[in-house]
C-alpha cells in the first residue's frame, strides 16, 4: 500500500505535541537558544501575543507552553492564572490534571498498523466497528420539538476518528446531541457502557 506522507505528518504532529507537553519540563531538559537548534527567536516571540490573546478573550484561564527541539527547550513561558478565584499567577512548574492520555498511545499503535498496510485512512469506520454502520446526523427539530435525523453525506472514516471530525458528542455539553446522549444513558461511559447490539449513533450536524 502506498502511504501518503502528508497524511502521516498531519497525524504525527499532534501526537508529538502531546508527548512533548507531557515530558518536557525546565527541570529535566537543558535549554538552548532557538538559533542554536535551527529555530527563530523572532518567530517564537509571536507566540506571546497569540497566547496572551487567548487569555484576554477568556478562552483559557492560564497555560504553560514549551517548545523544544533536539532535546533542548528553546521556549517555555507561563500565561494567565492558575486559579480563577485567587488569581494566583500561572507558573512554569504549576501542576495540571491531565486527561485523554490514552489517545497518543492508541494513535501510535494505529499508525504502526497503518504503516504495515493494515488499513487506509479513508476506510469506512464501520468496516472495523460495526456499531457505526447506522449513523445519523442531527438536523434540528420538527414542529413538535422532536429531533430530526438524516443519513450523513458519506460514511465516517478512520481519518475522521483520528482528527476528531466524527461529530460525536461527549454527553457532558449543552448541545441537543449531548442531551440525546444523556437520555440514552451515554453521558457516563463508565456507568453506561456503549451497547454492542444494533443501535443508532447520532452525530452533530457539522460532522464532515
Amino acid at each position: 500500500m502506498t502511504t501518503g506522507l502528508g497524511n502521516r505528518s498531519a497525524l504525527l504532529l499532534p501526537i508529538a505535541a502531546v508527548l512533548a507537553c507531557v515530558t518536557i519540563t525546565a527541570a529535566d531538559r537543558p535549554s538552548a537558544t532557538p538559533e542554536s537548534v535551527g529555530m527563530s527567536s523572532t518567530r517564537l516571540a509571536r507566540l506571546d501575543a497569540a497566547l496572551q490573546a487567548e487569555i484576554a478573550a477568556g478562552k483559557l484561564p492560564g497555560m504553560v507552553v514549551a517548545v523544544a527541539r533536539r532535546g533542548q527547550v528553546v521556549y517555555q513561558k507561563a500565561f494567565g492564572v492558575a486559579n480563577l478565584q485567587t488569581r494566583e499567577p500561572m507558573r512554569t512548574d504549576s501542576l495540571f490534571r491531565l486527561y485523554s492520555m490514552t489517545k497518543p498511545i492508541a494513535s501510535v499503535g494505529l499508525l504502526t498498523l497503518y504503516e504495515e498496510g493494515k488499513f487506509r485512512l479513508t476506510d469506512p469506520l464501520d468496516r472495523y466497528l460495526p456499531q457505526f454502520a447506522n449513523v445519523k446526523v442531527y438536523k434540528g427539530t420538527d414542529a413538535s420539538g422532536k429531533p430530526m435525523l438524516a443519513a450523513p453525506s458519506r460514511k465516517p472514516t478512520i481519518q475522521d476518528a483520528f482528527r476528531h471530525t466524527l461529530g460525536l458528542a461527549s454527553g457532558l455539553g449543552q448541545s441537543p446531541v449531548d442531551a440525546m446522549y444523556r437520555e440514552a444513558g451515554l453521558g457516563n461511559i463508565t456507568a453506561h457502557p456503549v451497547p454492542t447490539g444494533p443501535h443508532t449513533v447520532v452525530m452533530g450536524e457539522r460532522a464532515r
